[in-house]
């Protein structure tokens, strides 16, 4: 009796698998397809087979990919693309003097004694331009300007006029300084020092006589190298003097005039004087180098501005490999201003650090809160007074690779899942295989995902990311999924990946 049981038993379990069999079979075969997998099905072994689709680092500077289990999902940092440009430039002309009376001067000399320009050595950097009068009796002149007209002189605002200067005499009879100079007639305004070692202003009619307009008084200034800027208004006939100590950086003494007794002059052009005045009792000779000399429009020559800079990055100075000044930005514009002066003032002469209102190898660096380096101008000319901005570039970037490892073609597309973002413009995520690129995920939304790519057999598709900032700082957080098919239209076996992009 139990055998007969159990035979019918077996009998029942046989007939219970063969309904399910009949039942599968019956079944349609796109029904099975319509499952989903993160990576197909494994074989059944001890390994698992490798996914088809992989992602893959594609090694884009400023791009870091971390990728998951199976390389089937990914977390993808991309670094903003930022740039420093010029924003503006006021300056109207320079010469560092290095070679002595540069291309284009000329000079003019009256009265007695013998005059001349020549390079010396003795410099604040490289060498200068040299005026000299030797063995003048009685009042003399020695002038050299650039013969060209670069001023308007209808202009109201004011030009300033910077150079380094090195007076070998401050005598009561001496004058060495800047000249705004009518080029056809050359009278001029001067900004000067000597005068028994005072800063003055002066004016010029016929030569070889220098007019004292206003001065400083009893400021004992000493032979030794100054910063001397001249600032003048063609429309008002308004002049400033600003006398520097470059071995401190601080401002020694400043004068104001403005003239109005006729004849007023209309200067055109810049250059350096000398002068002997007043009758002398033995022969007299003055000496004063010249260098770095730079002329901007309605900007200070002492200062060089980064705007667009986030609070608590650093902005920092060279000039070739020496570092003249960091700064912190607060948020509001960064002013560089001890770029032109030796902070140290015991530092030997001629100055080897090459602080200077012209750098000739300048370069500008910016780095974020935590140090990384975020964009770089330069090595280059820079010159005191001008402007540079901070700004995002805007960028198309590989930011991750998809590779075909199997004997045949699948069939892609991205599809957005969710976003946040801020300070950007545009954002764009495109597919692509090596030879064409889908249409793309556009954020804001426009589009929430791309057309569909073939991923070629052994080869390597990518995800390219398109960007434009409207502010410094954008960030954006992206969650998308790449869906991929053995059949076109994503009508073969489907699988999902994941991908995070940060952008900041």
């Amino acid at each position: 009796m139990r055998k007969d049981n159990g035979v019918r038993l077996m009998k029942n379990v046989f007939s219970i698998l063969l309904l399910i069999i009949l039942v599968l079979s019956l079944l349609p075969i796109s029904s099975l397809h319509a499952s989903i997998y993160v990576y197909p099905p494994t074989q059944v072994s001890t390994k698992p087979t490798e996914p088809p689709i992989i992602f893959q680092d594609p090694g884009t500077p400023g791009v870091s990919v971390n990728l998951g289990p199976n390389r089937t999902s990914a977390n993808v940092y991309v670094s903003l693309s930022y740039s420093i440009q010029l924003q503006t430039n006021p300056v109207v002309y320079y010469s560092t003097l290095d070679q002595g009376l540069p291309p284009g001067w000329s000079t003019f000399s009256g009265g007695s004694g013998t005059p001349g320009w020549y390079e010396t050595p003795n410099a604040w950097v490289g060498n200068a331009l040299a005026g000299a009068i030797t063995l003048a009796t009685r009042n003399a002149l020695n002038g050299a300007y650039y013969n060209n007209p670069i001023l308007n002189t209808n202009y109201n605002g004011f030009y300033n006029v910077s150079a380094y200067i090195w007076p070998g005499g401050l005598s009561p009879s001496a004058f060495n300084g800047i000249a705004y100079i009518e080029s056809n007639t050359r009278r001029f305004y001067g900004c000067g020092i000597g005068y028994n070692g005072n800063l003055f202003i002066s004016k010029r009619i016929s030569q070889p006589s220098v007019n004292v307009l206003i001065s400083t008084q009893n400021l004992g200034l000493g032979v030794g190298r100054y910063l001397l800027i001249c600032s003048f208004n063609p429309s008002t006939k308004e002049i400033w003097a600003y006398l520097y100590r470059p071995l401190s950086g601080s401002l020694i003494a400043s004068i104001y005039y403005k003239d109005t007794n006729p004849p007023l002059l209309n200067p055109d052009s810049v250059g350096f004087f000398i002068a002997i005045s007043g009758s002398i009792h033995s022969p007299s000779s003055i000496y004063t180098s010249f260098d770095e000399l730079v002329v901007t429009q309605n900007a200070d020559p002492l200062r060089i501005i980064v705007n667009n800079v986030p609070s608590g990055w650093n902005v920092s100075l060279y000039n070739g490999s020496t570092l003249l000044e960091s700064v912190i930005s607060t948020g509001s514009p960064v002013v560089l201003n001890r770029f032109w002066n030796v902070t140290n003032t015991a530092e030997e002469l001629p100055n080897t650090k090459n602080q200077s209102t012209i750098l000739k190898q300048g370069r500008i660096e910016v780095y974020d809160n935590n140090g990384n380096l975020k964009a770089v101008y330069g090595s280059t000319l820079i010159i005191g007074n001008q402007v540079f901005e901070l700004s995002v570039q805007a960028s198309n970037v590989r930011i991750l690779n998809i590779g075909n490892t199997d004997s045949k073609n699948y069939y892609g597309i991205l599809t957005l899942h969710s976003y946040s973002s801020s300070g950007f413009s545009s954002i764009s995520i495109y597919l692509c295989n090596p030879s064409t690129c889908s249409t793309p995920i556009t954020i804001p939304p426009g589009s929430m995902q791309t057309s569909e790519v073939v991923l070629p057999l052994q080869g390597v598709s990518y995800i390219m990311l398109d960007y434009s900032a409207s502010s410094i700082g954008a960030s954006a957080d992206i969650y998308i999924h790449l869906r991929y098919s053995s059949l076109s239209g994503q009508n073969g076996v489907l699988a999902i990946y994941p991908v995070e992009i940060h952008v900041g």
